[in-house]
């Protein structure tokens, strides 16, 4: 119930802040050409108090839920004062009218950049621009990145953090970029060319980046039993068992553990340090911590392999009942090594080629210990899951998730913070507008996609269940709504920005003021488009039964 109610207490904070932004870039620019102010409003319904400053009335409204600036002389049919006739808004030339209209529209769409800019700035310590994983057959394998390189700089352009990282090769698809890193303090450049990736935005519309292939995150040295009379089952150990040191060497990622594997089965005997999850409930929840355990691994003097163990990262840990994968057979413990005949060593690589295949039946490796291989093969489908903020998406359906104990680098502090924050803001801002803009176009044109969440219907339990999570979502709520706002008041109906501006420009041309008739109509023909838009909109995006 507190979360509800705080929840619309936000949602009209926003509101507010919106319709404040508008009005208060009426009025700056009206202070800046010297146009009058006929009054200021400060709430709605009932008057209970009015005074003056300057000539301009101040009223206080019942419901303080609004700020509205009336300028003078707006309207044709606004009465103007004969003494303050040459500043009405009317009587000025049609590009200060312009000015002045487009100050509140305009404010708005400003306003995400300095939202955004605010919480930019807020950070002293972001993630590192540091490669924790590179996936198969990525272009940053292709290139020769590796995991631990340090991405300096992008075509002479300094990188600060993992981020700014993502967002330089998302804006460069398909162009080739030359990258500075540093690998073991040596300095090294590379030529990357990012694949060409079709996206859906947090609008539902696709847009095309650039990927690399890299991921922040490493992967710890988890292991996976391929054999259940092997010497890593002799000895004890079990899927999921995460090595810490190998004859007294310390293992930190699974390429440590991918370099030390062939060296394994040319020793007789070898230590092992390793540690173990264990869950115990008690009446609060579910505790999970890691025993640290010792074994000793007889290895067999034979091929590579041979240890009976390898990484964990392709092994199945879990299968969702009723799921794809749990109707073609997979179980926890599964280890998967191939998709369509494409081997693979990172999940990653598998969940990139199984979002392009969409619903198109894919063949799997599959090896499971004791067994021999087999293959199977998997049809996603599309279903109705909740996210982390219970917000009901269709999306596709695998129902197999892998091991993958990782962790990421420690933050490190940003180097010239300001100019981080104002890139940062007018990019996320960019983007934004972008978005906003193209889904105000195709929208009413297109049919629902599997990742298009409602934004007509349940919009305000979508945004409680936003204020719920991280302050960035609320951010990015708020920004698109002040988007909108700006936008709306670009539409030529006569009660707004935009319809002003149209027939001021109109009457220019013609060289006389239009009739009130005329603007009646040009108002309905505005405003039956409008809901007929509307009206497509709610059509395409209402959820199918």
């Amino acid at each position: 119930m507190l979360r509800a109610v705080g929840a619309w207490l936000a949602i009209l904070a926003i509101g507010l802040t919106v319709v404040l932004v508008h009005e208060l870039g009426h009025l700056v620019a009206a202070w800046i050409f010297d146009v009058g102010i006929a009054r200021i409003r400060v709430g709605v319904g009932p008057v209970l108090r009015t005074w003056r400053l300057g000539r301009a009335r101040i009223s206080l409204g019942l419901l303080p839920v609004a700020v509205l600036v009336d300028l003078l002389g707006r309207d044709p049919s606004d009465p103007v004062p004969p003494a303050d006739a040459s500043r009405a808004l009317r009587s000025r030339p049609v590009w200060v009218r312009a000015v002045v209209l487009m100050a509140g529209p305009a404010c708005n769409l400003a306003l995400p950049a300095v939202l955004w800019f605010g919480h930019f700035i807020g950070q002293t310590a972001v993630p590192p621009p540091v490669v924790g994983t590179v996936v198969d057959d990525s272009a940053a394998a292709t290139a020769g990145i590796e995991p631990g390189d340090r991405i300096v700089s992008i075509d002479g352009d300094d990188v600060r953090s993992f981020d700014e990282l993502i967002r330089r090769i998302e804006a460069a698809p398909e162009r080739e970029l030359r990258v500075h890193l540093v690998r073991g303090g040596e300095h090294l450049e590379r030529f990357v060319l990012p694949r060409k990736a079709v996206v859906r935005t947090g609008l539902g519309e696709p847009a095309i980046v650039g990927r690399l292939g890299v991921l922040p995150h490493f992967y710890a040295p988890q292991i996976g039993v391929t054999d259940p009379e092997g010497p890593a089952a002799r000895a004890g150990l079990r899927t999921g068992d995460i090595l810490t040191s190998i004859d007294g060497e310390p293992l930190d990622t699974v390429e440590d553990l991918e370099r030390w594997l062939p060296r394994l089965s040319r020793r007789s005997q070898v230590r092992l340090t390793y540690l173990r999850p264990v869950a115990r409930r008690d009446a609060l929840a579910t505790w999970v911590y890691f025993e640290s355990h010792h074994a000793q691994l007889l290895a067999a003097a034979s091929a590579f392999g041979d240890t009976g163990m390898a990484p964990a990262n392709t092994f199945v840990r879990r299968v969702q009942p009723n799921s794809p994968a749990a109707a073609a057979g997979l179980v926890p413990g599964d280890r998967i090594v191939e998709v369509d005949g494409r081997p693979f060593t990172r999940w990653e690589f598998l969940e990139a080629y199984l979002a392009a295949a969409g619903t198109r039946p894919v063949t799997l490796a599959v090896e499971r210990p004791g067994r021999a291989p087999r293959t199977v093969v998997v049809q996603q489908r599309i279903a109705a899951t909740k996210d982390a903020r219970g917000i009901v998406r269709r999306s596709l359906l695998f129902g197999a998730v892998p091991y993958g104990r990782t962790f990421r680098p420690p933050p490190e502090p940003l180097r010239g913070r300001f100019a981080y924050a104002v890139a940062s803001s007018v990019e996320a801002s960019r983007r934004l507008l972008a978005d906003v803009a193209v889904a105000a176009v195709t929208l009413p044109f297109r049919a629902a996609t599997v990742t298009d969440a409602t934004p007509l219907r349940g919009a305000a339990s979508t945004a409680r269940r936003l204020f719920a999570d991280a302050d960035v979502e609320v951010l990015r709520l708020a920004s698109i709504v002040t988007i909108v706002a700006g936008l709306v008041h670009l539409l030529p109906l006569p009660i707004l920005d935009g319809g002003r501006l149209l027939f001021d420009v109109l009457d220019t041309v013609r060289r006389k003021r239009s009739s009130t008739m005329l603007r009646f109509r040009i108002g309905i023909a505005a405003l039956l488009v409008t809901l007929l838009v509307l009206a497509l909109v709610w059509a395409r995006t209402s959820p199918s039964p």
